[in-house]
């Protein structure tokens, strides 16, 4: 768009402070047009892929939206209604 080749980026992460330098290679681009693609595709699906649930899980903030074993409480549904009617 701009005629201008970025050879790297830079991944900050706030709990640690740090940045990570990533090479933006060309394999990396192909991986994230694909994986753009794919999301987009869902998307016009209405489809949500099935998470696979770990540990990690019980500390995720996405837990009621993205983990359908934590939305069968009785009262969780109704806050995961009230989060998407308001997003």
């Amino acid at each position: 768009m701009l005629a201008v080749t970025i050879p790297a980026g830079y991944l900050y992460y706030g709990e640690t402070r740090h940045r990570v330098k990533v090479e933006l290679t060309a394999e990396l681009r192909q991986l994230v047009r694909e994986m753009s693609d794919e999301m987009h595709a869902y998307f016009q699906r209405g489809y949500t892929p099935r998470v696979k649930t770990s540990k990690a899980c019980r500390s995720c903030s996405r837990q009621m939206s993205a983990c359908r074993n934590y939305k069968r409480k009785s009262w969780q549904p109704r806050i995961y209604k009230q989060q998407v009617e308001n997003a």
